[in-house]
């Protein structure tokens, strides 16, 4: 944790008496502080593979249901512009 030492930063000293952070680092602009709490993080080869998978073939076709929908949108407007058209102007 970072804390600037601007007009209110002595509000933060009871971070100083907290028994799981740590000053690592201290000038005269900022206070770097170690949060000890949670002792190291496993490596990523140890950590869990029990999340949820993506259900990639949902994900494809709402995507391209999104694009078809915009295409829809766009190819009926009475001035003729097109998707691309609106999307070359936001370059």
């Amino acid at each position: 944790m970072l804390v600037e030492k601007a007009a209110d930063y002595r509000r933060y000293d009871y971070l100083r008496h907290q028994p799981d952070l740590v000053v690592v680092e201290e000038n005269d602009d900022v206070v770097l502080f170690e949060n000890r709490a949670f002792g190291t993080a496993p490596p990523p080869e140890q950590w869990p593979r029990d999340v949820p998978v993506v259900p990639w073939p949902g994900l494809l076709l709402g995507a391209t249901a999104s694009v078809v929908a915009l295409l829809v949108a766009f190819a009926g407007r009475p001035d003729h512009s097109s998707l691309l058209g609106v999307v070359g102007s936001l370059r």
